[in-house]
């Protein structure tokens, strides 16, 4: 949605500048934050989602960080790996 209203105005700008044309249809779009993770050292992080109504963070919110992280993946063969890479880091400690 939002890269077709990008598209559709650039590509209306590009017309020479003299035409009579009327201007690109735009989409409606709304942006919906998701929230924000960030990770603290090794055995660290923060998380805050759903408007400040979800905050943790220590130990707990680095493992759920990672799990997110893996879940985001975009095929199971990389979400197993970064699962695993994440997982087996902690173990070894």
């Amino acid at each position: 949605c939002a890269g077709w209203n990008v598209c559709a105005t650039l590509s209306s700008s590009d017309d020479g500048g003299g035409g009579g044309t009327s201007p690109p249809r735009l989409l409606p779009f709304n942006f919906v934050s998701l929230g924000e993770m960030m990770t603290l050292g090794t055995d660290d992080a923060t998380i805050s989602t759903l408007g400040g109504a979800l905050e943790l963070d220590g130990a707990a919110a680095s493992w759920l960080r990672r799990l997110v992280y893996a879940a985001r993946m975009p095929t199971p063969g990389q979400a197993a790996r970064a699962a695993a890479d994440g997982t087996g880091r902690r173990i070894a400690r």
